[in-house]
C-alpha cells in the first residue's frame, strides 16, 4: 500500500478488503432491507461519518456510498464499515442518507 498519509481512508483500503467489503455490503442489503446493490463508490476522506467513529483506526473503517434498488432516482445512501483489529471481520456500523 505504500505511505499513506493520516486520514487517507480510501487508500488504507486493499483490493482484497475491498472484496470482503462488497460482499458484506451486499449482504447487509439483501438480508436486512431486501434491497439490491445497483453501483458503488468510496466515499471522500472527509466525509461527516468518519468524524463519528474516531475510536477506529485508519484502514479499520471504511464508509461508501451506494446505490440500491430501493431509491430509482439514483440516490446514493452512506454505509459506514469498521472492525476493531486487522484480523477481525468487517461489520456494518451504521447507514444513512
Amino acid at each position: 500500500m505504500g505511505d499513506i498519509k493520516e486520514g487517507d481512508y480510501k487508500n488504507a483500503i486493499s483490493n482484497d478488503e475491498l472484496n470482503d467489503l462488497l460482499k458484506v455490503i451486499t449482504e447487509h442489503y439483501q438480508n436486512e432491507l431486501s434491497w439490491e446493490v445497483v453501483d458503488y463508490r468510496i466515499a471522500d476522506n472527509g466525509h461527516s461519518l468518519y468524524q463519528q467513529y474516531k475510536d477506529y483506526e485508519l484502514g479499520n473503517i471504511i464508509v461508501f456510498e451506494v446505490h440500491t434498488t430501493s431509491n430509482p432516482s439514483g440516490l446514493y445512501r452512506s454505509i459506514v464499515l469498521g472492525r476493531k483489529k486487522n484480523d477481525t471481520k468487517w461489520e456494518v456500523l451504521g447507514e444513512g442518507v
